[in-house]
């Protein structure tokens, strides 16, 4: 739902419901008897709870190595998340922002919205270790729309990798471009490691559409 707007964003909250918050009980009992088995039993009855399903790929991930598996549980939590948006909150359209003009934000510190950054993230790491990169891409810029002011999760550290590995270095130089101003970009080793390579991929020059954004880049760079 929509918890308040300012002049150029709206805010929105997840709202859980009476059933969802005695699901929770039940997973928060399963979750410290520290029994994967516990947790497959709360999903048996609550198939699309957000937090057994997160739990449930992380031990896939990371005890199974079962990445098709935990794809498959964070796809799941993500499904049931983005069923219960607002018809307004559509961070993924043009510039973020739905059909009134007013950019779409997921407050990370109201704390039923913080399963949705561990998802996006969670999933765009799992993404990354199964070798498809320009999909990871895609999830953190989504991860990045929802507070970009503050990225929470901190999806920009891990952009400039996945960019290069995806063979996306335009990607990497509008995210170091647009972002250095607030977030001092060039400060992160990781970063300033990454935009000499994508200019070194990119050959020195922009083309015919990005050579103000490489120039940029080189100016800063140097």
């Amino acid at each position: 739902e929509v918890t308040h707007s300012d002049a150029d964003a709206s805010f929105f909250q997840f709202r859980h419901s009476e059933d969802y918050q005695k699901a929770q009980q039940e997973y928060e009992v399963a979750a410290a008897s520290h029994d994967p088995n516990a947790i497959v039993g709360v999903l048996q009855f609550y198939p699309y709870h957000i937090d057994a399903l997160m739990q449930l790929a992380e031990v896939h991930s990371i005890r199974g190595g079962e990445l098709e598996r935990a794809g498959d549980m964070y796809e799941r939590a993500l499904y049931a998340m983005e069923r219960s948006f607002h018809s307004d909150f559509r961070p993924w359209s043009a510039d973020g922002q739905p059909p009134n003009g007013m950019h779409c934000r997921l407050p990370y510190e109201a704390p039923s919205n913080r399963p949705m950054y561990q998802a996006l993230f969670r999933y765009a790491s799992l993404l990354g270790r199964r070798g498809v990169h320009r999909t990871a891409v895609e999830v953190l810029r989504l991860l990045l729309q929802l507070e970009p002011a503050h990225d929470p999760a901190a999806a920009l550290l891990c952009l400039d990798y996945l960019c290069l590995r995806s063979a996306q270095p335009d990607r990497l130089l509008l995210a170091f471009i647009s972002r250095f101003s607030h977030r001092q970009t060039l400060l992160l080793p990781s970063y300033s490691y990454a935009a000499a390579l994508a200019l070194r991929l990119r050959g020195g020059d922009g083309g015919d559409d990005s050579t103000t954004d490489v120039g940029q880049l080189q100016r800063l760079v140097e």
